[in-house]
Order: C-alpha cells, then sequence, then structure tokens
C-alpha cells in the first residue's frame, strides 16, 4: 500500500464536498448517488481499448471516502481520509492498494509498495492532494472575487 499526506487549509466539510463533487461530476450523476454506483469507461492502452469500471465503496461523512477500480483482472483500491486538524485544516490522507488475480502482476503491486521503489507512485499520489488543494483554493478566490462585484 503506498500512501501520502497533506495538510490542508480547508474544513473537513469543504474538503469532502469538493472531492464527493468530484467523483459525482465524473459519473455524472447526483452526489447523494455515488455510494456503490458502477460508473463504466474505456481505457485507451496501445492500439486497443481496455474495460473500466469504477465505484465508491464507502463514504463516510466529512471523515473517509474509498473507491475501487477495475479493469481486466486487476484493481486498485483507493482512499481518502479527512482529519481535522483544527478549524480551518485538514490533513487528508490518500491510499492506493493493487491487487490482481494474476501472481506477477499481483507481486509487482507488491514490490512497488517498498519505499525504494515507491517514489514515482507516491509523486503521482501527492499531485492528486496538491491538485485538490490547489482547486479548492482557486475556487474560493473565485467566489470571493464575485462577492466583491456584487
Amino acid at each position: 500500500m503506498i500512501k501520502v499526506s497533506k495538510v490542508m487549509s480547508h474544513s473537513d466539510e469543504v474538503v469532502y464536498d469538493f472531492i464527493i463533487n468530484m467523483f459525482a461530476d465524473q459519473f455524472k450523476i447526483k452526489p447523494d448517488r455515488l455510494l456503490n454506483h458502477r460508473y463504466k469507461t474505456t481505457m485507451k492502452y496501445k492500439k486497443s481499448s481496455i474495460p473500466v469500471e469504477q465505484s465508491v465503496t464507502e463514504l463516510v461523512l466529512n471523515q473517509r471516502i474509498e473507491f475501487v477500480t477495475s479493469y481486466g483482472d486487476q484493481a486498485i483500491r483507493s482512499a481518502y481520509w479527512l482529519e481535522k486538524q483544527g478549524e480551518h485544516k485538514t490533513k487528508v490522507t490518500l491510499s492506493e492498494d493493487g491487487s490482481s488475480d494474476k501472481k506477477t502482476i499481483d507481486l509487482n503491486y507488491k514490490l512497488f509498495s517498498f519505499p525504494l521503489l515507491n517514489s514515482s507512485a507516491k509523486k503521482k499520489l501527492k499531485m492528486r492532494l496538491y491538485q485538490i488543494d490547489r482547486a479548492i483554493i482557486d475556487r474560493e478566490i473565485k467566489s470571493d472575487s464575485q462577492e466583491g462585484n456584487e
């Protein structure tokens, strides 16, 4: 399992709502219908298309969002953990854990969870948290500027 964390200057409610709405927009459904909804799409790989399915498997209000991405005989379980760090600060931990029915691929996921081999995966997860933080900041700036123009 690979884990990264980032403390964001937003309340846990703001971060949770943003992530929930991000999934709802991607799945093209209302946020209250997210839990256990199956979103199907395809992913291009070389010259073929691979069916991909995502589903939100756990929602704990303002604390946890877990989802699974499946393609072929592989699955990646991802989770956002939100921990309140004060009135307007939240520690967000993002984790990913992969598995496969094929032993060689499953072993590969396990190997890449070792500290010396997981730096690129950690960079990807850190970037995802940075992008969420940045998007919330940009939304707040836009909201503040619109209020100032009224």
